[in-house]
């Protein structure tokens, strides 16, 4: 049998023990929800960063194409070859669009494109809907 002295001591090391299992689990607990947070806002912020740069480059790309289409005239559409001179002499719109740019009629017909592919001449467009809703808007 187990003398009070022994029976005290066990019992004030296992209080002890479980103690420090409570302030454990307490402290992992609050530890994992800190960092969750901490996580969560550092992934917002890069994604934030990423849409950004995203929306950016697409406003700038805007930007170059209605620059461009604002220089083109009637005089230029009727005369592909001269229209493709045009798109040729802008040498930044291979970098901006690395597989290229495309003029296209109201009718859906493409009229003239950079680079030259072969592939590319006179492509109907017209049962695309996203060229339908650029004709539709002018």
């Amino acid at each position: 049998m187990l003398s009070l002295k022994t029976k005290v001591t066990f019992l004030m090391l296992m209080l002890f023990l479980c103690n420090i299992w409570l302030l454990t689990f307490v402290i992992s607990k609050r530890l994992e929800h800190e960092m969750t947070i901490q996580i969560e806002a550092e992934q917002f912020s890069t994604a934030s960063y990423i849409a950004d740069s995203i929306q950016n480059q697409v406003k700038t790309r805007f930007s170059v194409l209605n620059g461009i289409a604002s220089q083109i005239n009637s005089e230029l559409i009727r005369t592909p070859g001269r229209l493709i001179e045009y798109l040729q002499g802008r040498t930044f719109l291979k970098m901006l669009f690395q597989t290229g740019v495309e003029v296209i009629s109201r009718e859906g017909i493409g009229i003239a494109h950079y680079p030259v592919l072969p592939e590319r001449a006179g492509g109907l467009h017209k049962d695309l809907d996203f060229i339908r809703d650029v004709v539709s808007g002018c």
